[in-house]
């Protein structure tokens, strides 16, 4: 294990560089991922429901609002999921919160890799987002 030889400060100092500071850039690049994808055609196929670039007049500001509110739900999602760390974390320990949180993750990252309908992928956003913070 990597952290064998580290004690105090240098073993602290090691968990942020190699895991805090990982997790932060893999929430600011999920948080972002989503705006990249919203105008392909492939994605579109699929949501045609957050569809903002070959849609037009109210069509358009309700797919904008839908379209937002797909966005927004993985930092409500990350809000909830952290309020409620502050409790389980307390009950069952650091580390089994963060396995729990893991396990937590990757089921809302496949669920929305593998989402094919607008409430799969909101599904999939939210419980993922969840455990983030």
């Amino acid at each position: 294990m990597i952290f064998m030889n580290f004690t105090g400060s240098a073993l602290a100092t090691a968990r942020i560089c190699l895991i805090l500071v990982p997790a932060f850039l893999l929430f600011g690049y999920n948080q972002s991922n989503l705006g990249g994808v919203l105008d392909y055609r492939s994605f579109v196929k699929y949501f045609p429901a957050i569809n903002t670039s070959t849609t037009t007049g109210a069509v358009r500001d309700h797919n904008a609002t839908a379209q937002g509110t797909v966005v927004a739900v993985y930092t409500l999602g990350c809000l909830i999921g952290s309020l409620a760390m502050i409790s389980l974390g307390n009950r069952i320990g650091r580390r089994m919160s963060i396995l729990v949180a893991a396990g937590i993750a990757t089921t809302g990252l496949v669920i929305q890799a593998a989402s094919y309908s607008l409430p799969q992928l909101v599904v999939g956003r939210n419980p993922e987002s969840g455990t983030e913070a």
